[in-house]
């Protein structure tokens, strides 16, 4: 199977917190920054209670609430910001670069003005199916975005589908997949 893709930026986008979403060091990160700052306010409260000042015991308490509810929703869109940037400087090297894709059963080969790559089937690790695109994850911790819309979908889905039941690869399918 061969295809010329040109990426755009939302692919780009997609792909870096497709990546992310998965990576448990991120969601790591992103979990110890909550706690942080939650028990951070909740000392506070136990110093201003100690110190007998009830009305700033009752704000820090609070803070510490607020901040354990809404900050996992303020951190998906900072983060997404930050991604969303990274990608507009990637983007402006990137854009209308055609990269020239051939997929056979047992190499991923691509090609661009940056460079030649040949990878092989059997360094996969995963796959995933989502809504707009398909997610190969290598052992090298690699992934390689491949928009549903470059390709014949029946025949990219088949040939996938071929490789991972050849190599015994694990195949996810989150068509719903959003970043959260």
């Amino acid at each position: 199977m061969h295809a010329i893709i040109t990426f755009t930026k939302e692919d780009l986008l997609t792909n870096c917190l497709f990546v992310v979403s998965k990576s448990k060091l991120a969601k790591r990160t992103r979990n110890r920054g909550v706690i942080f700052l939650t028990v951070w306010f909740l000392l506070l409260a136990a110093w201003c209670f100690y110190e007998g000042d009830m009305e700033w015991t009752g704000y820090c308490i609070g803070l510490a609430c607020v901040t354990f509810i809404l900050l996992p929703f303020l951190q998906k869109n900072i983060y997404k910001k930050i991604y969303n940037k990274h990608t507009n400087e990637k983007f402006e090297k990137l854009k209308n670069a055609p990269f020239d894709i051939t997929l056979t059963p047992d190499s991923f080969i691509y090609k661009s003005i940056f460079s030649d790559v040949t990878l092989n089937t059997s360094q996969i690790e995963n796959i995933t199916e989502t809504g707009n695109h398909f997610f190969v994850k290598f052992n090298s911790q690699d992934t390689i975005t491949l928009p549903k819309r470059s390709f014949d979908y029946q025949e990219l889905n088949n040939l996938l589908k071929d490789i991972a039941k050849t190599n015994n690869i694990e195949v996810n399918r989150e068509l719903n997949w959003r970043w959260k």
